[in-house]
């Protein structure tokens, strides 16, 4: 408790813009542009619209979700 009462908090540095960081090497900018559709992400189940509709992805909370992977 000491130490929080005589500690400071700097203010956060302002966010960088677009562009403005440089990527590692071998990074192109346009691979980390890229969304993928829900058929390109890696995976041999992937999306089956037959078995849970795109309203139904996201209802209930983790008991819910690991019920749906259980059903895949």
């Amino acid at each position: 408790k000491k130490v929080e009462d005589r500690s400071e908090v700097r203010q956060p540095f302002p966010t960088p813009s677009r562009g403005a960081l440089p990527l590692p090497d071998g990074i192109k900018q346009d691979l980390l542009e890229f969304v993928p559709s829900i058929q390109e992400l890696p995976g041999e189940h992937g999306y089956d619209g037959s078995k849970c509709a795109p309203e139904d992805i996201w209802k209930g909370g983790e008991s819910a979700a690991l019920a749906r992977l259980k059903a895949i």
